[in-house]
């Protein structure tokens, strides 16, 4: 159940995940399907409750609050927010994560929003969002097509996860701010290099990827 905190439900997939926890009691009390027993007297012959989605739904109330945490970093490059009033007169919240972007970019690159800036992210909700892309469409910037559910072909997944991973590897951190003030150390301390190399091992991947007609990139 990797990820399922970020899962989006329907009565469908929670159908099926049922059915699916069922299967599986199924097969664990070796009870085949021309026995003809009902779930629920499987259920009492087990002892057992249906779990599995109310499992699901507590992590994800768990990443839910994680994330949700005002001022906190997850809260900030995760979901970034200010409120807004509608015509209406209404407030909403909307994306400023490109906005920030944006102004972090005018800073430290002041000739990249002259020339143009080329964004590759992937097909999550906040990215694909109407909101996002109007954003997008107003800075005018390119951005690099990207196929769903597709890690191998995201540098952040293929290039600098690992490293990162390995660089935090044994370590333990008494608070939050104890680990944030590790990881801008070590993101000040890389290399120009390092993430040339990973923007451009993106070309090999695509082309490797074509080649597969679509498969799984590994390296």
């Amino acid at each position: 159940m990797y990820g399922c905190g970020a899962w989006t439900f329907s009565k469908q997939i929670q159908n099926k995940l049922e059915a699916t926890e069922m299967w599986f009691l199924r097969r664990m009390l070796r009870i085949p399907w021309t026995a003809k027993k009902t779930n629920e007297r499987v259920l009492n012959e087990a002892n057992k409750r249906r779990s599995l989605v109310r499992t699901i739904r507590k992590r994800q109330a768990t990443f839910l609050g994680h994330v949700m945490r005002r001022g906190k970093l997850e809260h900030l490059v995760t979901i970034g927010t200010f409120e807004e009033k509608r015509s209406r007169g209404k407030q909403r919240e909307k994306i400023i994560t490109l906005d920030r972007l944006k102004e972090a970019i005018r800073r430290k690159r002041p000739g990249l929003l002259r020339r143009g800036v080329v964004l590759q992210h992937d097909n999550a909700t906040p990215h694909s969002a109407n909101l996002t892309q109007q954003w997008l469409q107003r800075y005018g910037w390119e951005i690099l097509p990207h196929p769903a559910h597709s890690p191998d072909l995201a540098p952040s997944d293929f290039h600098l996860f690992g490293p990162l991973k390995r660089h935090l590897g044994g370590m333990a951190f008494e608070t939050e701010d104890d680990l944030i003030s590790k990881l801008r150390n070590w993101f000040d301390n890389l290399d120009v290099d390092f993430f040339r190399v990973g923007i451009n091992s993106l070309l090999s991947r695509w082309q490797k990827c074509i080649d597969l007609h679509g498969d799984y990139v590994e390296k």
